[in-house]
């Protein structure tokens, strides 16, 4: 199972204070019928700043959209943060191996991923799990954003890949990890 972190581009030196209209997605997918391979719904948690505006998309048949409305970039991070716990303790109980099969990857934009990686592993840290979040960009050595883009064009055979819209840009990655993976 693979969870994908993205964010839209925020220009900050320090993104717990960032305050001006962020967005983090965290896509991941669930098994519609646990007896059929390949029936999956795609979930987009989508976590933003309280009073943006955003226009929620509704839920289709392999797609489901969940909106949380936040405050601050630091209580999106911590709701993130909440919902992988929650998940790795509940579903990790079904299955033993469940756990090592399960990997979290941050592909926000390349000047913030190290700090979104560092909170998030740090709050895991803190209450004594052993559970990393990736670092797409060190993980697999890709320099800058523009290079993701390009990767992925190639990777999912398209030219429409676009790092403004992290919910968009976020499904692309996911879709390329799973490939890859799975």
């Amino acid at each position: 199972m693979i969870f994908c972190i993205t964010s839209n581009n925020l220009s900050s030196k320090n993104i717990m204070t960032y305050s001006d209209n962020f967005v983090f997605s965290v896509i991941h997918s669930e098994n519609i019928a646990p007896s059929m391979s390949g029936s999956k719904k795609h979930v987009f948690d989508i976590f933003y700043q309280d009073g943006m505006g955003i226009e929620e998309e509704e839920s289709t048949g392999d797609m489901k959209f969940i909106y949380h409305p936040v405050n601050s970039v630091e209580q999106a991070l911590t709701k993130i943060f909440d919902y992988l716990s929650y998940y790795l303790e509940n579903e990790a109980e079904k299955a033993e191996d469940l756990r090592d099969e399960i990997i979290t990857i941050c592909s926000c934009d390349y000047d913030i991923n190290s700090q979104v990686c560092k909170y998030l592993n740090n709050l895991f840290s803190d209450n004594e799990t052993d559970y990393k979040v990736s670092n797409i960009y060190k993980s697999f050595k890709i320099p800058s954003t523009e290079r993701l883009v390009e990767i992925l064009k190639k990777s999912l055979n398209t030219e429409f890949i676009y790092s403004d819209d992290s919910v968009a840009f976020g499904y692309a990655i996911y879709k390329a990890l799973d490939g890859a993976f799975l």
